[in-house]
């Protein structure tokens, strides 16, 4: 196998330089650590010379067309009933009325009613319907005056 010149002589200088010598010393002494050099000091302008303006960039200068609009915001993207676990049919916004009681609680309007107020829901509206069937499917208006667990429920 043959190696050129440059790289029989880069691999001599690693290996002294690994042992701590040179290639010119004997093998005896240490070879000096290179000085550090000095960090740079931008050059101050000299007396009487102003300094260089700032180069700025005017790519964006003169472009024909006029920015393009941004959609108006505030529209919210339409959601399949009951994504939420929530029957949108009971409450205000903000509130939820699960379309499905976690287990253990009964099936009864009183036992889905007391874990509503346990958890701070309670007279809470039955919203209008399309729909007469769709008008409190979880029962929970029996006396059918607008609000699920009211007084009279």
């Amino acid at each position: 196998m043959r190696k050129s010149i440059p790289a029989v002589l880069f691999a001599a200088a690693v290996a002294a330089t690994a042992a701590g010598t040179t290639l010119a010393g004997s093998g005896s002494a240490p070879a000096a650590a290179p000085a550090a050099p000095a960090a740079a000091q931008p050059a101050a302008p000299a007396a009487g010379q102003a300094s260089a303006a700032p180069h700025v960039l005017d790519f964006a200068q003169g472009l024909k067309n006029s920015p393009k609009k941004l959609p108006a915001q505030g529209t919210p993207a339409p959601q399949p009933p009951g994504v939420d676990g929530c029957d949108h049919a009971y409450g205000t916004a903000g509130q939820c009325v699960p379309a499905v009681f976690p287990p253990g609680v009964g099936t009864s309007a009183a036992e889905r009613c007391t874990w509503l107020k346990d958890h701070g829901l309670k007279d809470v509206k039955v919203k209008e319907q399309k729909n007469a069937a769709d008008k409190d499917k979880l029962k929970l208006d029996r006396n059918k005056d607008g609000i699920a667990c009211g007084a009279g429920d």
